[in-house]
């Protein structure tokens, strides 16, 4: 159900009957997507709902009534990350659609259950904060029949240890871990309330991670703890996505450099995609491109709204090494 009949079914059921016609009307067409998004999020908050359901490509997907991005996009859109899982799906399908997979930043599943509807592949799915990990539940299980997808309520970290999340409402994609206090509070981050999430390093897991192995790390800037923390498993990824947002991982004061030579340790080529759904830079060796990030961090780490994706690949020959 589209956002703007989901509403107006909430203001009629709430007695609200004047916004049946024009004024309803004139309020759908001048506002914002956000403004449609939150005017729904609160409507529902005031009604008692916890929670929505929508349907879309990926199935019936369950998420927090305050989640007014991720899932919102999929209410109305009735896809998320198309790009992402296209790029993983088509991974799996050019190696007989089995192997294993790794959500590390999972959310919702909405990154997993594309990928899980092939039995045959194996999902491990990481998300540390409480109701995200709640909807991530619901959703594999009521999307996925099979029983390849498994599910851990931890923060993936450079070691075992307790961490404290930043949470956000409105957002519920942004929950990351708390900025040291010399790190910069540009989108209100002081202003969030913490819980305190189990933390752990992917090496220390023992995942059964049969080849071929496909990896996504969307963590909010803290995607350099997680490759300290997992070389090992990370390094038998034929496929690596992550997410590079200097503005996150300068309030982290994440060792980038840990990054940058994983990176040109095991991987041939390198991709930079700058917006989801946009094209991806023509796939170059990762000696030319690291020079590229690091002027991107420094550019930009003061920047919240520059980010990008890494695709990173074994093969060079794409490259043309």
């Amino acid at each position: 159900m589209s956002v703007k009949r989901t509403l107006k079914r909430l203001l009629i059921h709430m007695g609200v009957r004047a916004l049946e016609a024009p004024t309803f009307e004139r309020f759908h067409r001048n506002a914002t997507r956000n403004q449609r998004a939150r005017a729904l999020a609160k409507l529902a908050q005031e009604f008692g709902v916890k929670r929505m359901v929508a349907e879309g490509r990926f199935g019936e997907i369950t998420s927090d009534v305050a989640d007014t991005t991720v899932f919102l996009s999929y209410a109305e859109d009735g896809v998320w990350a198309a790009a992402t899982n296209k790029l993983v799906e088509d991974f799996f399908g050019d190696n007989g659609f089995e192997g294993t997979y790794v959500d590390i930043g999972a959310n919702i599943g909405l990154t997993t259950i594309p990928i899980a509807k092939n039995s045959k592949i194996k999902c491990y799915c990481f998300e540390p904060e409480t109701r995200n990990f709640g909807n991530l539940s619901r959703n594999i299980s009521s999307n996925i029949r099979t029983s390849n997808v498994q599910l851990f309520q931890l923060a993936v970290s450079d070691r075992e240890s307790m961490l404290e999340f930043e949470v956000t409402e409105g957002n519920l994609g942004d929950q990351r871990i708390k900025g040291g206090s010399l790190g910069p509070s540009l989108l209100g981050e002081a202003d969030r309330r913490s819980i305190t999430v189990e933390a752990r390093a992917l090496d220390d897991m023992g995942l059964q991670l049969a080849d071929p192995l496909a990896v996504k790390i969307d963590v909010q800037g803290a995607e350099p703890f997680v490759i300290a923390g997992g070389r090992r498993s990370l390094s038998k990824a034929a496929l690596l996505v992550l997410e590079y947002w200097p503005y996150g991982m300068g309030r982290l004061e994440a060792p980038v450099e840990i990054l940058f030579s994983f990176l040109e340790q095991q991987f041939g080529s390198l991709e930079l995609v700058f917006k989801e759904g946009a094209s991806s830079s023509p796939p170059a060796p990762v000696n030319d491109v690291i020079p590229e990030l690091r002027r991107y961090y420094e550019e930009h780490k003061l920047n919240p709204s520059f980010y990008l994706d890494i695709i990173a690949r074994k093969s060079s020959q794409k490259a043309g090494a």
